[in-house]
């Protein structure tokens, strides 16, 4: 389910998060603290990526596909993986969000300029293309700009045999 709510701006709040059981009892409960950001000030802020790993045709089409699947935990791919990377990011209204993204090796230095298209559920959505990448550690960088304003994410990740 969504919903909304009215928060205020800059300031810090807390979330409780119950899990209950089908019957009703409450299996858990934990306080979650968030900053609500204030948008206004003409900042950009991206939210931490969405990274999708399909191993078999069939998981890549549910991911093309925007079916209803879980971002991977894992940042280890092997070169036959299919790797998608979804991004949400936020602007001051009415000012449009350009997304970029490349590849980083060794050092820092960027190897390959991806395109980012958009996905499914209407993201930024960029293709990592591990099959041409040789064994080793990399850096998946997005960045977002909207005006002279602009934010930056970085994703580690490995490539194994």
């Amino acid at each position: 389910t969504s919903e909304v709510f009215e928060l205020p701006v800059g300031q810090r709040v807390a979330w409780r998060l119950t899990v209950r059981a089908a019957d009703g009892r409450v299996l858990d409960q934990w306080d979650q603290p968030m900053a609500v950001p204030d948008l206004r000030a003409g900042r950009v802020q991206l939210a931490t990526p969405r990274v999708y790993v399909a191993r078999t045709v069939l998981e890549a089409r549910a991911v093309e596909g925007g079916t209803a699947v879980a971002p991977s935990a894992s940042r280890r791919f092997t070169r036959t993986d299919r790797v998608r990377v979804d991004v949400e990011g936020y602007a001051e209204a009415g000012i449009p969000l350009v997304v970029s993204a490349d590849v980083l090796g060794a050092g820092g230095r960027s190897l390959v300029v991806l395109p980012v298209n958009v996905g499914p559920a209407g993201l930024p959505r960029v293709a990592v293309p591990v099959s041409s990448l040789a064994q080793g550690i990399y850096v998946l960088r997005i960045r977002a700009a909207a005006g002279e304003a602009g934010a930056e994410e970085r994703v580690a990740f490995e490539v194994t045999p």
